[in-house]
């Protein structure tokens, strides 16, 4: 890492596009940089210049339908990517949420990431698509790359709301085991949701 934690960057109305002119600001990113290829895709870190692909995901409604937050703004598209890439310098490094392009043309399809908990070395799993990307098999290629980079975890967890058939067909195709089934498990947008977890155990 190139002079310490980058500095998090937090904006408003008025500070929506900073210009980061700080050539050891951008270094730091490219430090112990994460990333690997699959036979179509790549994952790799978030830059502050993802801002605008994130907010193009993470601002559609049908792609939010099944999470707990509503359609982001660009503010706080902005605040959240500048979160994740403050993430990335931890040690032991906890959150790891990558950007997800085809390998061929470097369009941008989604993101794929995890959140480990070191000492029970378990790691709690996310992806978000593109409605043009799903359907496609590049959700479950792009949690096989990140396995991948994450080589050390005893179990993984998957949690979505029930009525969220593609993350449980993805959970059922990684070979994970539903493991609980809970009904009105919190309100969530103004009504009660359900809650569905598998796991699956890497070894013993």
């Amino acid at each position: 890492m190139i002079g310490g934690k980058p500095p998090i960057i937090y904006f408003n109305k008025q500070n929506l596009h900073p210009i980061i002119s700080s050539s050891q600001f951008i270094q730091t990113f490219k430090a112990d940089a994460m990333e690997t290829f699959t036979s179509r895709l790549h994952l790799r870190e978030f830059l502050p210049t993802d801002v605008t692909l994130f907010y193009s995901l993470e601002s559609i409604p049908a792609v939010v339908r099944y999470q707990t937050w509503e359609p982001k703004t660009e503010i706080e598209a902005a605040n959240y990517v500048f979160s994740v890439i403050g993430s990335q310098t931890e040690q032991p490094r906890t959150i790891f949420d990558l950007i997800v392009e085809r390998k061929d043309s470097k369009e941008f399809l989604g993101r794929v990431g995890m959140k480990v908990d070191h000492d029970s070395e378990h790691g709690d799993l996310w992806f978000s698509f593109l409605p043009s990307a799903q359907g496609k098999g590049y959700a479950v290629e792009a949690v096989e790359g990140l396995l991948g980079l994450i080589p050390t975890l005893h179990t993984l967890g998957i949690e979505c709301d029930p009525r969220n058939i593609g993350s449980r067909k993805l959970a059922e195709r990684l070979n994970f085991e539903q493991v609980k089934l809970q009904e009105n498990a919190f309100e969530c947008k103004g009504e009660w949701v359900g809650s569905v977890e598998y796991i699956k155990t890497l070894r013993n």
